[in-house]
């Protein structure tokens, strides 16, 4: 199942900037301290909490591209099955 219209339409609705903010609201803090800090490697990635087994379903990722200041130019949303 690709990433529906109608989500794909409340998406374009937004700026970047607050697509981000609302998924760091929904980001557990003790994973956004390790993905906040500089040069995360892979075995970080693989110490971050597992996620519940009921969320195996499809899901919707969101890539941000930025600038090398950080700032948020645009995102990339995509949908794949877990």
């Amino acid at each position: 199942m690709p990433l529906s219209v109608n989500f794909s339409i409340a998406l374009s609705k937004l700026e970047p900037n607050e697509i981000v903010n609302i998924l760091l609201l929904h980001i557990p803090q003790e994973i956004q301290e390790v993905l906040g800090r500089p040069g995360v490697t892979g075995d970080d990635l693989l110490a971050l909490p597992r996620q519940d087994d009921k969320l195996s379903g499809w899901i919707v990722y969101i890539d941000i591209v930025t600038d090398k200041e950080g700032h948020t130019l645009g995102l990339y949303v995509s949908s794949a099955t877990g």
